[in-house]
């Protein structure tokens, strides 16, 4: 494999030679078309290694696919291209299972799901290129709901306007993830309790860069706490920001300005 570099490209295939754009990025990658077929991967002894790779890849692809849309049901129309990045953690989940089989580990969130803190899920557009604190969390069991704080915050020391939008506002998400383990009577993977991923969210009102901000404060209520279950799940807890404009009398959110972190994870409450 190469990657093709200079100002010629293009992509197809060439003789024995494909050239492709690889997911995520604008690279052009180059691999020779000569090579083992698929069913001699799928059935060789000498390829148990590569089948469990493919099946541990796919794991995590399906994994990664069910975060984003998920993430994208309760913030419709954000664009959340973060899959390489999940794909990279989501690895790192499988791998602190010591216990599993390899090829057949299962994801633990309830675990390990702070492998994934620290993922930006927007790339392009971090969450600290725009926001320079950090929000406080409290999990409150009691009442099922997390809250998401920034205490003493100023607009304009601690928040980056780059596009001189005037107005912004705050997003908080809560990803609940139940462990995602190999069935083997059905030679896949399925969620714990046939359970899916569930997203919770809330936003905070508008602000202006004008307003004196002490504190912003949003609380997010847990879906699990509404329907009672006994799979263990973990917590992935996100904040965002997204910039606004002025139009006909309201304030509309500027398309493209939504950038968010996942800040922190736990397991379920």
């Amino acid at each position: 494999m190469a990657i093709l570099d200079g100002s010629l490209k293009f992509t197809g295939k060439l003789g024995n030679i494909s050239f492709y754009k690889m997911s995520g990025t604008d690279k052009i990658i180059m691999r020779a078309g000569n090579g083992p077929s698929k069913k001699k991967i799928m059935n060789d002894p000498h390829f148990a290694r590569t089948r469990e790779n493919i099946r541990e890849f796919g794991a995590c692809s399906a994994c990664s696919g069910r975060f984003r849309t998920e993430i994208r049901k309760v913030i419709p129309g954000r664009n959340i291209p973060c899959h390489n990045q999940l794909i990279v953690a989501l690895k790192q989940v499988l791998k602190s299972n010591s216990s599993g089989e390899r090829g057949k580990r299962a994801f633990l969130f309830s675990e390990h799901a702070n492998r994934l803190v620290g993922i930006e899920l927007v790339p392009n557009q971090p969450l600290y290129d725009a926001l320079s604190v950090t929000p406080t969390i409290e999990i409150s069991e009691n009442e099922g709901s997390i809250a998401f704080a920034l205490r003493g915050f100023n607009a304009r020391s601690h928040l980056k306007n780059r596009n001189t939008f005037r107005y912004f506002r705050f997003i908080a998400i809560v990803l609940e993830m139940p462990d995602f383990s190999y069935i083997e009577n059905r030679k896949t993977y399925s969620y714990a309790g046939d359970e899916e991923p569930l997203a919770s969210n809330a936003y905070s009102e508008w602000f202006s860069y004008g307003d004196k901000n002490q504190e912003i404060s949003l609380q997010v209520q847990i879906s699990a706490m509404t329907t009672p279950s006994i799979v263990e799940k973990g917590k992935l807890m996100m904040f965002g920001v997204e910039f606004g404009v002025m139009a006909g009398g309201e304030i509309l959110c500027a398309e493209k300005t939504f950038r968010g972190k996942i800040v922190a994870a736990g397991p379920g409450i």
